[in-house]
C-alpha cells in the first residue's frame, strides 16, 4: 500500500515537472522566436493617457492626462506638468523613425550600454492598466544624430510584454541632436512655472495685501456686468477712483511665471522664510470660487556686501510661495512689477495748470 502511494506521488511529481518544463520550453521558444521589434512610433498620441519615465538610479515621474480639462498632471497631483515638455514627448512618439540598424559587431556593446544606462519610458493608453509600448532610451551616437533605443510591446493575445532582441538607432526628422534629453524624471523640471494666467472675464476679485504698508492694501471686485468695485484696507468701498486704471491693472494677472526654484536655500533657511510675515500677498478668486494666492518675500542682500548708500534688498528678484507650498521659488520684478501698485495709483489724477 505504501509503495503504491509513493508511486502515485512520484508519477504526479514527474507529470507536474514535465508540464512545467514543457511550459518553460514553450515560453523560451516563443521569446527566442521574437523578431526584432522596430515599431516605436505611436500614431494615435491623443489616446495616450499616462506616461511613466524612469531614470536609472534617479527616480520615476508619472504624467497623467486629465479627462476633465485635458491638462497633464504630475503624479496624479494638482500640479500641472509643463505643456511644452509633454508636447515634445508626444511629438517625438508620433514622428520618431529608424535611422539605421545596429550592426552585429556593435549590438552587444549597445545592449550592454542600454542595460547600464537607460531611461525607461512607458506609454499607457486610455482605459488600459498596463503599458502598450515601452522605450528603453540610451545614449546618443558619436555624431549626435541618432539615439540607441530598445522597444518592448504588449502582445495582444497573451497580454505579456515582449522585448526586442535588437536595439535600433532612432531619430526624429528635422531635429539635430539626440532624443534622450527629452525624457527625465526630475519633478522640478516638469512643473509648470505659470502662476497667474487669467482671462479678465474669469476673475471675480483680486486681493492685494501689503504687509509693509497695510494702508496700501485693497481688493478689486470685477462684477459680471462689466463694472468694478474698489475696497480699501478697511474693506470700505472707495467711492471715487479710475475704473479704467483698475481694469487695466486686473488685466496684468496673465502670463506671470516664476523664474526657478530657490535651490540654493537650505531646509532651515526655507523654513525660516515660510514662517516669516511676507512683504506682499496676492490672491485671485475666480467666479467659480476657486482661488490662488502667492506670498512674496523681499530678498535681503548680504550685509557685508552692501554699502551705506546701497539698497538693502535685491531689486531684481524675490522669493515666493504659491498656494502655501513649502517649495520656494524666485520671481523677477521685471515681469511682476506691474502688480505692486498702491491704492493711490487708482485715484483720479489731479491736472496741474500749464505754466507759461
Amino acid at each position: 500500500m505504501k509503495n503504491n502511494i509513493v508511486l502515485i506521488i512520484l508519477v504526479l511529481v514527474i507529470a507536474v515537472g514535465g508540464f512545467w518544463a514543457y511550459t518553460l520550453f514553450e515560453e523560451e521558444k516563443r521569446e527566442m522566436s521574437i523578431e526584432p521589434l522596430s515599431d516605436f512610433q505611436i500614431k494615435d498620441t491623443a489616446s495616450v493617457s499616462k506616461i511613466v519615465i524612469t531614470e536609472k538610479d534617479l527616480g520615476t515621474i508619472t504624467l497623467t492626462r486629465s479627462k476633465k480639462d485635458k491638462n497633464w498632471y504630475i503624479d496624479d497631483t494638482k500640479e500641472i506638468a509643463q505643456p511644452y515638455n509633454v508636447n515634445l514627448i508626444l511629438e517625438t512618439a508620433f514622428q520618431i523613425k529608424i535611422k539605421q540598424n545596429v550592426s552585429a559587431e556593435l549590438k552587444e556593446t549597445a545592449l550592454t550600454q542600454l542595460a547600464i544606462r537607460h531611461k525607461k519610458v512607458e506609454y499607457f493608453f486610455e482605459g488600459e492598466d498596463n503599458p502598450r509600448k515601452i522605450w528603453y532610451v540610451g545614449n546618443g551616437t558619436t555624431d549626435h544624430m541618432g539615439t540607441f533605443m530598445l522597444l518592448e510591446i504588449r502582445d495582444e493575445e497573451t497580454g505579456k510584454m515582449m522585448r526586442s532582441p535588437d536595439p535600433f538607432i532612432m531619430f526624429k526628422p528635422g531635429v539635430y541632436g539626440t532624443l534622450d534629453t527629452r525624457f527625465f524624471a526630475n519633478k522640478e523640471s516638469w512643473m509648470y512655472p505659470g502662476v497667474f494666467n487669467y482671462n479678465l472675464k474669469d476673475i471675480a476679485n483680486i486681493k492685494v495685501e501689503n504687509f509693509d504698508i497695510p494702508t496700501d492694501s485693497y481688493q478689486i471686485d470685477l462684477l459680471e456686468n462689466g463694472k468694478v468695485k474698489l475696497n480699501n484696507h478697511l474693506k470700505a468701498n472707495v467711492a471715487v477712483f479710475d475704473t479704467n486704471e483698475v481694469k487695466h491693472y486686473a488685466s496684468h494677472y496673465k502670463s506671470l511665471f516664476y523664474e526657478k526654484f530657490a535651490t540654493e536655500l537650505s531646509p532651515s533657511e526655507s523654513d525660516s522664510i515660510l514662517k516669516a510675515t511676507p512683504n506682499f500677498k496676492f490672491t485671485v478668486t475666480e467666479h467659480s470660487g476657486v482661488s490662488k494666492n502667492v506670498r512674496i518675500w523681499k530678498i535681503k542682500k548680504d550685509i557685508n556686501q552692501v554699502g551705506l548708500n546701497e539698497m538693502q534688498f535685491d531689486t531684481g528678484r524675490a522669493f515666493a510661495s504659491i498656494d502655501g507650498s513649502s517649495d520656494i521659488v524666485k520671481i523677477q520684478f521685471f515681469t511682476w512689477d506691474v502688480l505692486f501698485k498702491p491704492i493711490s495709483y487708482f485715484m483720479p489724477k489731479k491736472a496741474n495748470p500749464f505754466q507759461f
